[in-house]
């Protein structure tokens, strides 16, 4: 994609460009919304049998045709820049989370009798 999103991300110091990823799915949903009222729009209007010679029906398929590739191509387009985000945030996460689940993967929770014993000898050398 020629341009980057932009999006300030308070977890990290990273430089990273992309707005509020909510914000971006929100208006694509929203895009696709209008996309699908301009087509039953159109769909509704042949209906009325307003397009009665061959040439405008066959117009008016094109114009359906065009209005559905340029959707498509817009959301391949979006799809395509927040699946680099995402790929990017969650390997991020992934960096942050290991640490945190390694520092207490290999110890004995409080309770088994291995730390109850620690903690006695602790206390009884005190």
């Amino acid at each position: 994609m020629a341009h980057q999103l932009m999006r300030s991300n308070a977890t990290t110091d990273s430089k990273q460009t992309l707005p509020d990823k909510v914000a971006i799915y929100e208006w694509v949903c929203a895009l696709n919304l209008h996309f699908k009222d301009v087509l039953l729009d159109l769909e509704r209007l042949t209906t009325l049998g307003i397009f009665r010679s061959r040439f405008q029906r066959d117009s008016i398929k094109t114009c359906r045709a065009m209005i559905e590739e340029t959707q498509a191509w817009i959301n391949f387009e979006v799809t395509e820049t927040l699946q680099d985000c995402e790929d990017r945030d969650r390997t991020r996460f992934e960096l942050i989370r290991h640490p945190l689940e390694n520092k207490y993967r290999d110890r004995p929770s409080p309770s088994t009798p291995a730390a109850k014993l620690r903690r006695a000898s602790k206390e009884s050398i005190r």
